[in-house]
């Protein structure tokens, strides 16, 4: 590996190092604000095609990423009314409240300046020195990328005109957001409750006799799914009122006879 190369891997990662620890509250990463805000500043919608071309990177890479940002609620995704092939990405509310957060912090904020003016005893003529090196070598290796930030001082034009374009993005995405509620099917309503079973209405299983002098306890109680696990004494305690149950055994045959005709009293007239 060349010097060079192996420098600049080794910057890239303590860049990155710090960028995490710069964005952990906002609980983003430095690729992820990277792309959001590329949608940011398209207007908070843009074509999934238009972020890995602005980023330089490879679509099943983006596609990664967007799918993981939309998982954790910072981008929605849905087919473009001009061309149904394309993928528009929006931000969503929480997704812009965290990049106010971290644009605060890394982009209007004079911290991330003035710890980048301080590598060097030149300060800021050093590091934009080194902007125009670091481009000049991505240029050389090919890059793709055009995407960039800024890297002089803002003034308070600069945070009036930052917060006023944050106030149209986002009522764009809170439109955005209302027209997709809106188009989204009404929810089917829940399927209603199973009546309960009643052992006096329901008739019994074919083949079941209840006026068969041969019938088992079972046979009588045939809706008792866990009859297997009834003791004896469970059974005297149900039969204790033999009477009460032979009343509730004729209810039941004359409401299940008249219902479906089933299991008639033979004719004993004759």
């Amino acid at each position: 590996m060349h010097e060079l190369a192996f420098g600049i891997k080794r910057a890239h990662l303590c860049a990155v190092a710090e960028g995490k620890w710069r964005l952990r509250k906002c609980e983003i990463t430095p690729a992820r604000f990277d792309a959001l805000m590329v949608i940011l500043r398209a207007g908070g919608r843009c074509l999934q095609r238009e972020i890995w071309q602005r980023l330089g990177l490879a679509r099943s890479t983006i596609c990664k990423m967007l799918d993981a940002m939309e998982a954790k609620g910072l981008v929605w995704r849905l087919r473009s009314d001009v061309d149904g092939r394309q993928v528009v990405v929006v931000l969503t509310r929480g997704g812009l409240n965290r990049m106010v957060v971290a644009i605060d912090e890394l982009v209007l904020g004079d911290s991330v300046r003035r710890r980048w003016d301080r590598i060097h005893k030149k300060g800021r003529a050093f590091v934009l020195r080194a902007v125009d090196t670091i481009r000049t070598i991505t240029r050389g290796l090919y890059d793709t990328s055009d995407h960039h930030y800024r890297t002089d001082d803002l003034d308070e034009k600069d945070d009036v005109n930052a917060y006023l374009f944050v106030a149209d993005v986002r009522s764009e995405i809170e439109r955005l957001a209302y027209l997709r509620d809106e188009a989204k099917p009404p929810e089917p309503p829940e399927p209603p409750e199973p009546p309960e079973r009643d052992p006096l209405t329901e008739p019994p299983p074919s083949g079941v006799d209840l006026y068969d002098d041969g019938r088992s306890i079972t046979d009588l109680f045939w809706w008792k799914d866990d009859w297997d696990d009834w003791t004896d004494d469970d059974v005297d305690a149900l039969l204790h009122d033999r009477h009460g149950i032979t009343a509730c055994l004729d209810r039941w045959a004359a409401g299940a006879a008249e219902a479906c005709g089933a299991n008639d009293r033979p004719d004993q007239s004759g």
